[in-house]
């Protein structure tokens, strides 16, 4: 589709509505970085080693708790806590060592980095031979300097050196926080008399570094690199070379090849972090040049460097053709991050491995000993979303802006995003020891394959539903402060469900694995079966859940809406969606009307052919329950489909939308007809009821109204040219 034309809007300014990927992937740098150092640190030897006494208790210990897990599984209960008191005394001293390494290990880390991004300005001009550039001698160029400082919007001026004999036109831009320097190569100088355009095409480049604020970004990245080699990438070298001396050859090889692809991985991102800037300075830089600007002949005219895609990606700088791209406004800034999804899903998943380890071996025993992996996955997945996201948010933006849709971007972010956590479990250092023969590996992949379908399926639904609240928000909001507002509640909401699901995911594997040893395959999958529809039914988050995922994509409607008279010259525009979105109520209450006067006859043909002592028994209410949330699922379920059906767009929210109406009344009928008939209503029995009949019937919905969605979508492509 065409894209939609704004007067006195430049689509290049797209780029800029949302955090640029020059921030994303340096905090994606800082996570690579945390994830490859706890690896490195946690191989290094530690003296408080648990006794071989000790751990045989625990041993017996942690038999007898799997024993009473099974129990545990027929209950919504937590399936099984994975370390025994007993374990966890014997590994505490060790735990709280690695812990204090690691910390420790982190904390010089930084502070390494931390002197040497100071230290590197001193040393640039030092090894430059820069020389202050002083206005009593270059009276006109330093006024011209001076306004272009003034057009980039600046409000701190940098210090301008001469680099005399440098015979290259060209300059560069460093320095630290507050403190900038740009330095002007001889060359450069002599083009300010002879091509004055192609002067002020490198300095506006240079200059929009600093606009662009990205210059600190830039050198932290170089030297939290050199902080990286030295604190936590040698004395691992050095460490594995102690071991192979000692023919400890088969554990160090497989350690190796993990280390080499963390590195390669920070590598990849730290080039990436300093690639990216340039293209943003350019895109910065074209906005402010005139049509005598000559940024795109200074660009054209950059030498090719050899090699092909692979070589690229080693490299600091972006290759002149994708730099003339931009300039002439194809949105490569405006892409979907699928290399971005997939490194950030990795590199979280190395730590978030390791520190729920650590999490249970310290809290087990303590009333927190059900929340350590909540509070590990706290620590990295918001992370994940976070920079996934909002590269999500930045392609809604220009989609939106262009009337383009996002359709197979949120599934296709999902997949990269899952496959990267699923290899970056694989590449921890606890799996590294699960995996050290061949069988064990295999064992390990084979077990992985059903977790991993799951969680690729259940993150294309979150990203599906984030692309449909950020093209819903943003036709909306535009282009004001509000997008900012939206995109992180969005974010929020996403983090928070996806925190809440890897947690009850991973606690269930656990157990899984657990247990598969000691029972069969078909009595393990009744139990898991059986627990997991308990926990999902009776679970107050998910009836949360599903509330919002209809609600918050609705909510925009009432946002006020920005007029087109209202931007800036500055601010691009964002058409509005076609259609408004009509939630379709009145299938839910005829749904829930239908049950209730089903429920009322089947009540008044149990009271006559059904004697009271037999409606009392426990099995006759269980299963009479049990019945009325089965019932109540199953027309939700049709409800959701009919409104699916026909919704002009988004019908599976629509659908859950139509469920969850029906449901309320469903639950209003189940409680009023039991309190008719003599039986009672009390708040924890509503709740419950309440939690039954809408968690069970969003499942239900959910299912037939992506059924109907994927028969039309199919339906729809099969009629097209």
């Amino acid at each position: 589709m065409a894209s939609t034309p704004f007067p006195g809007v430049s689509p290049r300014l797209e780029a800029f509505a949302f955090p640029s990927n020059t921030s994303l992937r340096f905090v994606l740098l800082l996570v690579s970085v945390l994830g490859a150092s706890t690896f490195f640190f946690r191989t290094l030897p530690v003296g408080a080693v648990p006794d071989e006494a000790c751990m045989q208790t625990s041993f017996q210990s942690a038999e007898a708790q799997i024993q009473g897990a099974m129990a545990r599984l027929k209950t919504a209960d937590p399936p099984v806590e994975m370390t025994s008191p007993v374990e966890a005394a014997c590994m505490r001293p060790y735990v709280k060592a690695l812990a204090l390494r690691i910390s420790v290990g982190m904390a010089l880390l930084l502070v390494v980095s931390t002197v040497l991004f100071w230290l590197l300005p001193a040393w640039t001009l030092r090894r430059k031979g820069l020389v202050p550039l002083k206005g009593n001698q270059f009276p006109e160029l330093r006024g011209h300097l001076d306004g272009l400082c003034r057009e980039a919007g600046l409000l701190r001026q940098p210090r301008f050196m001469l680099a005399p004999f440098n015979p290259s036109p060209s300059g560069h831009v460093f320095g630290r926080t507050r403190r900038h320097w740009v330095a002007l190569s001889g060359g450069l100088v002599k083009q300010f008399q002879s091509d004055r355009s192609l002067f002020d095409a490198v300095l506006r480049h240079e200059l929009a570094h600093l606009r662009n604020a990205d210059v600190g970004k830039a050198f932290f990245s170089v030297a939290l690199w050199w902080g990286f080699l030295l604190v936590a990438l040698l004395p691992y070298v050095l460490q594995g070379l102690t071991q192979a001396m000692k023919f400890a050859w088969p554990w160090t090889l497989h350690t190796a090849w993990r280390m080499v692809v963390l590195t390669g991985l920070v590598v990849l991102v730290r080039n990436s972090v300093l690639r990216v800037r340039e293209l943003y300075a350019d895109l910065r830089a074209s906005e402010l040049q005139g049509p005598e600007g000559a940024l795109e002949r200074v660009v054209a005219a950059l030498p090719r460097p050899k090699g092909g895609r692979w070589r690229e990606l080693l490299r600091n700088h972006p290759p002149p053709e994708s730099r003339v791209r931009v300039l002439t406004g194809e949105q490569l800034l405006s892409r979907p991050a699928w290399g971005e999804a997939f490194a950030v899903g990795l590199l979280a998943m190395v730590a978030f491995a390791d520190m729920d380890q650590f999490l249970m071996w310290l809290l087990a025993g303590t009333p927190l000993r059900n929340f350590t992996r909540e509070g590990a996955a706290l620590a990295f997945i918001p992370l994940a979303i976070g920079i996934t996201g909002l590269g999500l948010w930045r392609t809604a933006f220009s989609a939106s802006r262009r009337g383009e849709s996002l359709r197979g971007v949120g599934p296709k972010l999902a997949l990269c995003l899952g496959v990267g956590l699923v290899l970056g479990e694989f590449l921890s250092f606890d799996k590294a020891l699960e995996t050290t023969t061949i069988p064990l590996f295999a064992r390990y992949v084979l077990g992985s394959l059903p977790w991993a379908l799951v969680l690729v399926a259940s993150l294309a639904l979150l990203f599906q539903w984030m692309a449909v609240c950020a093209l819903e928000w943003l036709a909306v909001v535009g282009a004001s402060r509000a997008r900012y507002l939206a995109c992180a509640a969005c974010l929020i909401l996403a983090s928070a469900a996806l925190v809440a699901w890897l947690s009850e995911l991973t606690l269930l594997r656990e157990s899984v694995k657990a247990l598969k040893e000691r029972v069969g395959l078909g009595q393990l999958a009744l139990l898991v079966g059986g627990h997991g529809f308990l926990t999902l039914s009776s679970s107050g988050l998910f009836l949360l859940a599903t509330v919002v995922a209809w609600a918050f994509p609705w909510a925009a409607r009432f946002w006020p809406q920005r007029s087109e008279a209202a931007a800036t010259s500055s601010e691009p525009l964002v058409p509005p969606r076609p259609g408004r979105w009509q939630l379709d109520w009145r299938r839910g209450v005829i749904a829930g009307l239908v049950f209730c006067l089903v429920l009322l006859f089947v009540r008044l043909v149990l009271v006559s052919s059904v004697d009271e002592a037999t409606r009392r028994t426990q099995l006759f209410v269980a299963v009479f329950f049990a019945g009325q949330v089965g019932f109540a699922a199953v027309l939700q379920a049709a409800a959701a489909a009919l409104a699916a059906a026909r919704a002009p767009r988004l019908g599976v929210l629509q659908g859950l939308f139509t469920a969850s109406v029906s449901g309320a009344l469903m639950t209003a009928g189940v409680l009023g007809l039991n309190l008719l008939f003599g039986g009672n209503a009390d708040p924890a029995f509503a709740w419950l009821t309440l939690k039954f009949v809408l968690n069970l019937g969003a499942v239900l919905s959910l299912v037939a109204a992506l059924g109907v969605c994927a028969v039309r979508g199919a339906g729809r492509a099969g009629s097209g040219p």
